[in-house]
Protein backbone atom coordinates (compact mmCIF):
# COMPACT_ATOMS: atom_id res chain seq x y z
CA UNK A 1 0.00 0.00 0.00
CA UNK A 2 1.02 3.63 -0.39
CA UNK A 3 1.37 5.45 2.91
CA UNK A 4 2.73 8.94 3.43
CA UNK A 5 3.86 8.75 7.08
CA UNK A 6 7.65 8.83 6.72
CA UNK A 7 9.88 9.52 9.72
CA UNK A 8 12.85 11.88 9.41
CA UNK A 9 15.48 12.63 12.05
CA UNK A 10 13.28 11.19 14.80
CA UNK A 11 15.73 11.40 17.66
CA UNK A 12 16.86 14.94 16.85
CA UNK A 13 13.26 16.11 16.61
CA UNK A 14 12.38 14.31 19.84
CA UNK A 15 15.07 16.07 21.83
CA UNK A 16 14.06 19.46 20.44
CA UNK A 17 10.45 18.77 21.26
CA UNK A 18 11.34 17.77 24.82
CA UNK A 19 13.36 20.94 25.26
CA UNK A 20 10.34 23.00 24.30
CA UNK A 21 11.55 24.32 20.94
CA UNK A 22 8.46 25.38 18.96
CA UNK A 23 9.18 24.91 15.28
CA UNK A 24 6.81 23.90 12.50
CA UNK A 25 7.21 20.25 11.50
CA UNK A 26 5.59 18.01 8.98
CA UNK A 27 2.67 15.82 9.99
CA UNK A 28 4.94 12.89 9.22
CA UNK A 29 7.44 13.79 11.92
CA UNK A 30 4.88 14.58 14.54
CA UNK A 31 2.79 11.44 14.09
CA UNK A 32 5.86 9.40 14.84
CA UNK A 33 6.35 11.25 18.11
CA UNK A 34 2.89 12.33 19.20
CA UNK A 35 3.00 10.33 22.40
CA UNK A 36 6.32 11.91 23.32
CA UNK A 37 4.94 15.44 23.51
CA UNK A 38 5.94 15.52 27.18
CA UNK A 39 9.28 14.41 28.66
CA UNK A 40 7.87 11.77 31.01
CA UNK A 41 6.23 9.90 28.11
CA UNK A 42 9.45 9.19 26.20
CA UNK A 43 10.83 5.71 26.63
CA UNK A 44 11.49 2.38 25.01
CA UNK A 45 8.49 0.27 23.98
CA UNK A 46 7.73 -3.33 24.85
CA UNK A 47 4.50 -5.27 24.42
CA UNK A 48 3.56 -6.79 27.78
CA UNK A 49 -0.18 -7.28 27.17
CA UNK A 50 -1.07 -10.98 27.05
CA UNK A 51 -4.85 -10.87 26.55
CA UNK A 52 -7.33 -8.43 25.04
CA UNK A 53 -8.53 -6.67 28.18
CA UNK A 54 -9.70 -3.46 26.56
CA UNK A 55 -9.80 -0.32 28.72
CA UNK A 56 -11.69 1.95 26.29
CA UNK A 57 -14.41 -0.67 25.85
CA UNK A 58 -17.90 0.73 25.12
CA UNK A 59 -19.46 -2.70 25.66
CA UNK A 60 -18.23 -2.75 29.27
CA UNK A 61 -18.10 0.94 30.19
CA UNK A 62 -21.64 1.74 29.08
CA UNK A 63 -23.07 5.26 29.30
CA UNK A 64 -26.80 5.44 30.08
CA UNK A 65 -29.17 8.25 29.15
CA UNK A 66 -31.73 9.20 31.80
CA UNK A 67 -35.44 8.53 31.22
CA UNK A 68 -38.65 8.26 33.24
CA UNK A 69 -40.68 5.04 33.03
CA UNK A 70 -43.90 6.97 32.44
CA UNK A 71 -42.40 8.96 29.54
CA UNK A 72 -41.13 5.79 27.84
CA UNK A 73 -44.53 4.09 28.15
CA UNK A 74 -46.27 7.17 26.74
CA UNK A 75 -43.84 7.37 23.82
CA UNK A 76 -44.53 3.77 22.79
CA UNK A 77 -48.27 4.15 23.18
CA UNK A 78 -48.39 7.30 21.06
CA UNK A 79 -46.19 6.10 18.18
CA UNK A 80 -44.40 2.77 18.44
CA UNK A 81 -42.28 3.25 15.31
CA UNK A 82 -41.09 6.67 16.37
CA UNK A 83 -40.36 5.40 19.88
CA UNK A 84 -38.32 2.50 18.52
CA UNK A 85 -36.24 4.96 16.49
CA UNK A 86 -35.62 7.00 19.63
CA UNK A 87 -34.70 4.17 21.99
CA UNK A 88 -32.98 1.68 19.70
CA UNK A 89 -29.16 1.46 19.76
CA UNK A 90 -28.96 3.25 23.07
CA UNK A 91 -28.78 2.41 26.75
CA UNK A 92 -30.97 4.00 29.39
CA UNK A 93 -31.19 4.39 33.14
CA UNK A 94 -34.93 4.31 33.77
CA UNK A 95 -36.45 5.85 36.89
CA UNK A 96 -39.72 4.39 38.13
CA UNK A 97 -41.70 2.66 40.87
CA UNK A 98 -42.04 -1.10 41.38
CA UNK A 99 -45.61 -2.09 40.46
CA UNK A 100 -45.14 -5.88 40.68
CA UNK A 101 -42.62 -8.70 40.26
CA UNK A 102 -42.73 -12.41 39.48
CA UNK A 103 -42.01 -15.18 41.95
CA UNK A 104 -38.67 -16.10 40.36
CA UNK A 105 -37.28 -12.59 40.92
CA UNK A 106 -36.19 -12.60 37.28
CA UNK A 107 -38.79 -10.07 36.10
CA UNK A 108 -39.85 -6.84 37.76
CA UNK A 109 -42.40 -4.33 36.50
CA UNK A 110 -41.89 -0.59 36.90
CA UNK A 111 -44.14 2.34 36.09
CA UNK A 112 -44.63 6.01 36.89
CA UNK A 113 -46.52 5.13 40.11
CA UNK A 114 -47.39 1.80 41.71
CA UNK A 115 -51.03 2.26 40.71
CA UNK A 116 -50.44 2.92 37.01
CA UNK A 117 -52.11 0.45 34.69
CA UNK A 118 -49.21 0.18 32.25
CA UNK A 119 -45.66 -0.78 33.14
CA UNK A 120 -42.28 -1.79 31.75
CA UNK A 121 -41.21 -5.42 32.12
CA UNK A 122 -37.57 -5.58 33.22
CA UNK A 123 -35.85 -8.95 32.82
CA UNK A 124 -32.60 -10.37 34.15
CA UNK A 125 -30.66 -13.63 34.23
CA UNK A 126 -28.07 -12.23 36.61
CA UNK A 127 -28.06 -13.60 40.17
CA UNK A 128 -27.00 -10.29 41.73
CA UNK A 129 -29.86 -8.47 40.02
CA UNK A 130 -32.27 -11.22 41.11
CA UNK A 131 -31.13 -10.81 44.70
CA UNK A 132 -31.79 -7.07 44.49
CA UNK A 133 -35.26 -7.70 43.04
CA UNK A 134 -35.97 -10.21 45.81
CA UNK A 135 -35.44 -7.46 48.41
CA UNK A 136 -37.64 -4.91 46.63
CA UNK A 137 -41.30 -4.24 47.46
CA UNK A 138 -44.19 -2.78 45.49
CA UNK A 139 -43.97 1.01 45.75
CA UNK A 140 -40.17 1.13 46.02
CA UNK A 141 -38.52 3.66 43.72
CA UNK A 142 -35.71 2.28 41.58
CA UNK A 143 -33.43 3.09 38.70
CA UNK A 144 -32.87 0.37 36.12
CA UNK A 145 -29.83 0.40 33.86
CA UNK A 146 -30.41 -1.53 30.66
CA UNK A 147 -31.36 -1.99 27.04
CA UNK A 148 -34.92 -1.16 25.94
CA UNK A 149 -36.78 -3.25 23.38
CA UNK A 150 -40.44 -3.42 22.40
CA UNK A 151 -42.92 -6.28 22.09
CA UNK A 152 -42.96 -7.72 18.59
CA UNK A 153 -46.78 -7.76 18.38
CA UNK A 154 -47.98 -5.18 20.91
CA UNK A 155 -46.98 -1.75 22.17
CA UNK A 156 -45.48 -3.05 25.41
CA UNK A 157 -41.96 -2.15 26.51
CA UNK A 158 -39.28 -4.46 27.90
CA UNK A 159 -35.81 -3.94 29.32
CA UNK A 160 -32.85 -6.26 29.64
CA UNK A 161 -31.41 -5.30 33.03
CA UNK A 162 -27.71 -4.51 33.39
CA UNK A 163 -28.15 -3.29 36.95
CA UNK A 164 -30.98 -2.25 39.28
CA UNK A 165 -30.68 0.05 42.30
CA UNK A 166 -33.18 1.10 44.95
CA UNK A 167 -33.29 4.87 45.48
CA UNK A 168 -35.09 7.31 47.76
CA UNK A 169 -38.86 7.58 47.20
CA UNK A 170 -38.63 11.30 46.52
CA UNK A 171 -35.56 11.05 44.25
CA UNK A 172 -36.35 13.01 41.07
CA UNK A 173 -35.84 11.73 37.54
CA UNK A 174 -32.92 13.62 35.98
CA UNK A 175 -33.35 15.43 32.67
CA UNK A 176 -32.84 13.34 29.55
CA UNK A 177 -29.63 15.28 28.93
CA UNK A 178 -27.99 13.54 31.90
CA UNK A 179 -25.81 10.56 30.98
CA UNK A 180 -24.67 8.21 33.74
CA UNK A 181 -22.33 5.33 34.48
CA UNK A 182 -23.32 2.48 36.77
CA UNK A 183 -20.81 3.71 39.36
CA UNK A 184 -22.88 6.87 39.85
CA UNK A 185 -20.80 9.42 37.94
CA UNK A 186 -22.65 11.45 35.33
CA UNK A 187 -22.38 14.28 32.82
CA UNK A 188 -24.88 16.82 31.53
CA UNK A 189 -24.80 16.62 27.74
CA UNK A 190 -25.67 20.32 27.47
CA UNK A 191 -22.47 21.25 29.34
CA UNK A 192 -20.14 19.28 27.09
CA UNK A 193 -17.89 21.38 24.86
CA UNK A 194 -17.85 20.94 21.09
CA UNK A 195 -14.56 20.67 19.25
CA UNK A 196 -13.93 20.55 15.52
CA UNK A 197 -10.84 19.14 13.87
CA UNK A 198 -9.49 21.84 11.60
CA UNK A 199 -9.51 20.98 7.92
CA UNK A 200 -12.22 18.34 8.26
CA UNK A 201 -15.93 17.95 8.92
CA UNK A 202 -15.22 15.89 12.03
CA UNK A 203 -16.33 17.23 15.41
CA UNK A 204 -16.54 15.75 18.89
CA UNK A 205 -17.55 16.72 22.42
CA UNK A 206 -15.62 16.68 25.68
CA UNK A 207 -16.80 16.80 29.31
CA UNK A 208 -16.76 20.44 30.37
CA UNK A 209 -13.96 20.02 32.93
CA UNK A 210 -11.56 18.74 30.24
CA UNK A 211 -11.51 22.19 28.67
CA UNK A 212 -9.08 23.29 31.41
CA UNK A 213 -6.49 20.66 30.42
CA UNK A 214 -6.87 20.90 26.64
CA UNK A 215 -4.06 21.58 24.17
CA UNK A 216 -4.51 22.11 20.45
CA UNK A 217 -1.61 20.19 18.95
CA UNK A 218 -1.07 22.30 15.83
CA UNK A 219 -1.92 25.74 17.21
CA UNK A 220 0.28 25.36 20.28
CA UNK A 221 3.27 24.27 18.25
CA UNK A 222 3.32 20.70 19.54
CA UNK A 223 3.22 19.50 15.95
CA UNK A 224 1.29 19.99 12.75
CA UNK A 225 -1.10 17.09 13.20
CA UNK A 226 -4.75 18.06 13.54
CA UNK A 227 -5.99 17.00 16.95
CA UNK A 228 -6.06 17.65 20.67
CA UNK A 229 -4.17 16.53 23.75
CA UNK A 230 -5.87 16.31 27.17
CA UNK A 231 -3.63 16.10 30.24
CA UNK A 232 -6.09 14.24 32.42
CA UNK A 233 -3.66 13.86 35.30
CA UNK A 234 -4.16 17.59 35.91
CA UNK A 235 -7.85 16.89 36.66
CA UNK A 236 -7.04 14.31 39.30
CA UNK A 237 -3.80 14.75 41.21
CA UNK A 238 -3.81 11.05 42.02
CA UNK A 239 -3.37 10.26 38.34
CA UNK A 240 0.14 9.90 37.00
CA UNK A 241 0.90 10.72 33.37
CA UNK A 242 -2.70 10.13 32.31
CA UNK A 243 -3.43 11.61 28.89
CA UNK A 244 -5.84 11.36 25.98
CA UNK A 245 -5.12 12.29 22.38
CA UNK A 246 -7.91 12.71 19.82
CA UNK A 247 -6.58 12.92 16.27
CA UNK A 248 -8.05 12.88 12.78
CA UNK A 249 -6.33 11.38 9.73
CA UNK A 250 -7.64 12.27 6.29
CA UNK A 251 -7.39 9.12 4.17
CA UNK A 252 -7.43 11.08 0.92
CA UNK A 253 -4.14 12.80 1.77
CA UNK A 254 -2.51 9.77 3.38
CA UNK A 255 -2.91 6.97 0.86
CA UNK A 256 -3.37 6.25 -2.80
CA UNK A 257 -6.84 5.88 -4.36
CA UNK A 258 -6.62 2.08 -4.38
CA UNK A 259 -5.78 1.84 -0.69
CA UNK A 260 -8.47 4.01 0.91
CA UNK A 261 -10.76 1.14 1.77
CA UNK A 262 -8.04 -0.85 3.52
CA UNK A 263 -8.38 0.64 7.02
CA UNK A 264 -6.47 -2.17 8.71
CA UNK A 265 -3.38 -1.57 6.57
CA UNK A 266 -3.59 2.17 7.17
CA UNK A 267 -3.92 1.71 10.94
CA UNK A 268 -1.05 -0.78 11.04
CA UNK A 269 1.18 1.70 9.24
CA UNK A 270 0.21 4.42 11.70
CA UNK A 271 1.11 2.15 14.63
CA UNK A 272 4.46 1.25 13.07
CA UNK A 273 5.26 4.91 12.68
CA UNK A 274 4.21 5.87 16.21
CA UNK A 275 6.06 2.99 17.89
CA UNK A 276 8.83 2.62 15.34
CA UNK A 277 8.02 -1.09 14.90
CA UNK A 278 8.68 -3.10 11.77
CA UNK A 279 6.45 -5.96 12.90
CA UNK A 280 3.11 -5.93 14.71
CA UNK A 281 2.25 -9.29 16.24
CA UNK A 282 -1.39 -8.70 17.12
CA UNK A 283 -3.39 -6.08 15.30
CA UNK A 284 -6.11 -5.58 15.74
CA UNK A 285 -5.86 -6.91 19.26
CA UNK A 286 -9.64 -7.05 19.16
CA UNK A 287 -12.64 -5.19 17.81
CA UNK A 288 -15.68 -3.84 19.64
CA UNK A 289 -19.05 -2.81 18.22
CA UNK A 290 -20.62 -0.14 20.41
CA UNK A 291 -24.36 0.02 21.10
CA UNK A 292 -24.39 3.48 19.47
CA UNK A 293 -23.20 2.10 16.14
CA UNK A 294 -19.45 2.80 16.08
CA UNK A 295 -16.94 0.00 15.59
CA UNK A 296 -13.47 0.25 17.08
CA UNK A 297 -10.24 -1.64 16.45
CA UNK A 298 -7.68 -1.72 19.26
CA UNK A 299 -3.96 -1.94 19.79
CA UNK A 300 -2.16 -1.91 23.15
CA UNK A 301 1.41 -1.52 24.27
CA UNK A 302 3.47 -0.81 27.37
CA UNK A 303 6.51 1.39 27.73
CA UNK A 304 8.92 1.88 30.56
CA UNK A 305 11.14 4.65 31.83
CA UNK A 306 14.09 4.71 34.23
CA UNK A 307 15.06 1.04 33.83
CA UNK A 308 11.54 -0.22 34.41
CA UNK A 309 10.78 1.83 37.53
CA UNK A 310 8.00 3.72 35.73
CA UNK A 311 5.73 1.64 33.52
CA UNK A 312 2.97 3.19 31.44
CA UNK A 313 0.08 1.50 29.68
CA UNK A 314 -1.19 2.76 26.34
CA UNK A 315 -4.19 1.89 24.25
CA UNK A 316 -5.19 3.00 20.76
CA UNK A 317 -8.73 2.81 19.42
CA UNK A 318 -9.40 3.48 15.75
CA UNK A 319 -12.79 4.18 14.19
CA UNK A 320 -13.79 5.37 10.75
CA UNK A 321 -15.53 8.71 10.25
CA UNK A 322 -16.61 9.77 6.76
CA UNK A 323 -13.36 10.13 4.75
CA UNK A 324 -11.02 9.81 7.67
CA UNK A 325 -9.86 7.69 10.58
CA UNK A 326 -10.20 8.84 14.18
CA UNK A 327 -7.54 7.83 16.66
CA UNK A 328 -8.09 7.83 20.42
CA UNK A 329 -4.77 7.33 22.17
CA UNK A 330 -4.99 6.81 25.94
CA UNK A 331 -1.97 6.74 28.24
CA UNK A 332 -2.07 5.97 31.95
CA UNK A 333 -0.05 4.52 34.79
CA UNK A 334 -1.32 2.00 37.36
CA UNK A 335 -5.05 2.78 37.04
CA UNK A 336 -7.16 4.59 34.43
CA UNK A 337 -8.58 7.06 36.94
CA UNK A 338 -10.27 9.36 34.40
CA UNK A 339 -11.55 6.66 32.06
CA UNK A 340 -15.15 7.94 32.30
CA UNK A 341 -14.11 11.22 30.67
CA UNK A 342 -12.44 9.22 27.91
CA UNK A 343 -15.56 7.13 27.30
CA UNK A 344 -17.78 10.22 27.16
CA UNK A 345 -15.46 11.75 24.57
CA UNK A 346 -15.64 8.59 22.45
CA UNK A 347 -19.41 8.29 22.86
CA UNK A 348 -20.18 11.69 21.32
CA UNK A 349 -17.41 11.80 18.72
CA UNK A 350 -18.75 12.48 15.26
CA UNK A 351 -21.94 14.19 16.39
CA UNK A 352 -22.66 17.55 14.79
Amino acid sequence: MIFCLRSRRRQVFLMKLINGIRKKRTMTAFVALIICANPFLCAGWTNWFSKPVVIMDPTERVIYQSADAKDIINDFQKDKNKAEEKYDNNRYVIYGVVSSKNITNKIIYISGTKDDKDSIACETMNDDNSETIKNLSVGDRVKVFGNIFSDFLGSGVNVYIDSIVKIEKNAPTPADTIYSFKNGSFEDRTRMKKRKIEGSDFSFYIPHEMEAVEHDIAREGLGTLNGYQYRLNELDKKANAEQLFVCYFDKETMVGPNDRKDNKAIEEAMIRDIWKKDDIEKFPLTTRKAYYGKEYTYYQDTFEKDLGIDIYQTELAFTEEENGIILFLYIYKDKPLNINDVMLTMRFAGEK
